[in-house]
């Protein structure tokens, strides 16, 4: 995956670039190469990479859109919810989030998720689930 970074980056430092598409790229299940540098990072697409969980997740606080599609993640959303207070389109479908307590960590602490799902992301008004073991 960090060499797929460096490829997709073409040859600009981390700080500049602001779209990065490393879907169908193979992963060993964590987030590897992508590092907190990538400050000006608004869209980040990792569809169908192997990705199990999110434990390595950077802070990026311009992330508006995030495409996690057809992964196998299950865990590590708390590190999405701490550093990307921006996010506006969140794609999760085609993941093993087997329960809503899985989404915990994306969830204010005011309002119970089996009551209303109340996103931590004040802005984010994308959120599919369609072909996860969710529903």
């Amino acid at each position: 995956m960090e060499n797929r970074i460096k490829l997709e980056c073409r040859g600009m430092v981390p700080e500049k670039v602001a779209d990065l598409n490393l879907d169908n790229c193979r992963s060993t299940g964590v987030l590897e190469g992508l590092t907190d540098e990538f400050v000006n990072l608004e869209l980040l697409s990792m569809i169908n990479v192997g990705l199990t969980t999110l434990k390595n997740f950077p802070n990026l606080a311009n992330l508006k859109k995030l495409e996690l599609s057809d992964n196998r993640i299950s865990s590590g959303l708390n590190h999405l919810a701490s550093g990307s207070p921006n996010l506006t389109h969140l794609n999760l479908s085609g993941n093993k989030i087997k329960d809503f307590a899985s989404l915990e960590p994306l969830v204010s602490g005011v309002i119970s998720i089996s009551k209303v799902c109340m996103i931590m992301f004040t802005e984010l008004n994308y959120l599919p689930f369609s072909s996860s073991s969710l529903f």
